[in-house]
């Protein structure tokens, strides 16, 4: 069973792909197959082709790629480009992971790939305190206290931003990705406030308080949303949704601990 993309569909065709340009087009198009492909994360680069009937190419053809849209070499006839892919041609991504962490020495934020590079952000931490890291489809983003007390948010490609929230002192934020791709912050503001924060910068007070010195989890659903735990600061285990509503378990925490929690 084949898969059928089209320019626009934030892929580029890869080694064994069926090309076709000109489809829908006023004319008789062309084709050919791929055997290299040499396309950026950003969906910019060459694809190389054998092709049967091109004057002139020795029966070897390329085609630039920009923004995931391949060159119609046939533009003249109009239409757009189309490939045929077999899943099975898909290699299997290797493992990997990345770790966030506050140095000892410097108290900055540095980061760990899964192939040993070490990163120094730059980037001053709050003493006491610990990052949280999600991954999303173009890297990964970290939260975490700054030396200023503010919430901030740091990506693979180096964008470090303040959102200008102040935290509590001592707590740290959690972070992951819902299954729509955004991330969801959850941490303790320094009015002591449960807060959450959306991929479009807006950050919300649930206007439930929160034990001091403890931090929320959070966990996002496969079905749609999040959930968080937190420790009320009545003591007891709070649970609340992405929908905003907020249970009290009524079990009793130790003070002053923060609760974990994972979601499917």
């Amino acid at each position: 069973m084949f898969d059928l993309y089209s320019n626009g569909d934030k892929t580029a065709p890869e080694p064994g792909d069926v090309l076709s340009f000109g489809v829908n087009g006023s004319g008789a198009g062309h084709t050919g197959v791929v055997y290299q492909s040499d396309v950026d994360s950003s969906g910019n680069g060459t694809v190389y082709f054998v092709d049967q009937n091109w004057t002139g190419d020795g029966g070897y053809n390329s085609a630039s790629v920009s923004d995931w849209n391949v060159e119609n070499l046939v533009s003249t006839q109009g239409g757009t480009v189309q490939w045929l892919h077999n899943p099975s041609d898909t290699p299997t991504p290797a493992a990997s992971y990345e770790v966030a962490f506050q140095a000892n020495a410097s108290t900055f934020l540095y980061t760990r790939g899964s192939d040993g590079t070490d990163t120094n952000t730059e980037e001053g931490m709050m003493a006491g305190t610990s990052p949280a890291i999600t991954y999303l489809s173009g890297g990964c983003e970290t939260a975490f206290q700054a030396n200023n007390g503010f919430l901030y948010t740091y990506t693979s490609a180096g964008a470090v931003s303040n959102t200008e929230y102040g935290m509590m002192a001592g707590t740290s934020p959690a972070i992951t990705t819902q299954s729509n791709g955004d991330p969801e912050i959850a941490f303790q503001a320094n009015t002591g406030m449960l807060e959450t924060r959306d991929s479009d910068g807006s950050t919300s007070s649930t206007q439930y308080g929160m034990l001091s010195g403890t931090s929320p989890a959070i966990t996002a659903l496969s079905s749609d949303g999040y959930e968080i735990a937190f420790q009320a600061n009545t003591g007891f285990l709070d649970l609340r949704d992405s929908a905003g509503t907020t249970t009290g378990t009524g079990e009793g925490l130790d003070a002053p601990t923060s609760p974990v929690i994972v979601g499917n």
